[in-house]
């Protein structure tokens, strides 16, 4: 709600905004480019780890290269209508889709940072 409010959006007044916002998920925030990254559905649920440092590696990379790139979650919950859309077999599970594109720092949605908390909230160091 934080990215709302820094675009000048009440949440409780505005729900139309904010759905409106959710949706430009599905239009992949107007990226020229998106990837879907995805694994054989015979292989064990360990290998979403694999796919997980593909896709650091992959975000900094693209970082490095002044791409904008941003992982979603959301259109995988569509995964049939993509899978036909582009010939995915069905063996494959589509685990993420990353929006791809140089961002125009001119809109301010391309300027939201989200907070970070501190690693003492959330890491215990034992023996050390």
């Amino acid at each position: 709600m934080r990215r709302f409010k820094m675009l000048g959006i009440d949440p409780d007044k505005e729900q139309d905004k904010v759905v409106a916002g959710y949706r430009n998920n599905f239009k992949f925030f107007d990226a020229p480019c998106v990837i879907f990254v995805g694994m054989d559905k015979t292989l064990t649920s360990w290998s979403v780890f694999d796919c997980g440092a593909f896709v650091l590696g992959f975000l900094l990379a693209a970082h490095a290269e002044g791409l904008g790139a941003c992982p979603q979650a959301f259109p995988t919950g569509y995964s049939s209508t993509i899978r036909s859309q582009l010939n995915i077999p069905d063996q494959m599970m589509i685990v993420l889709s990353i929006a791809l594109g140089y961002p125009d720092l001119t809109v301010p949605v391309n300027q939201y940072r989200s907070l970070r908390r501190d690693l003492s909230e959330f890491v215990r160091w034992h023996g050390f």
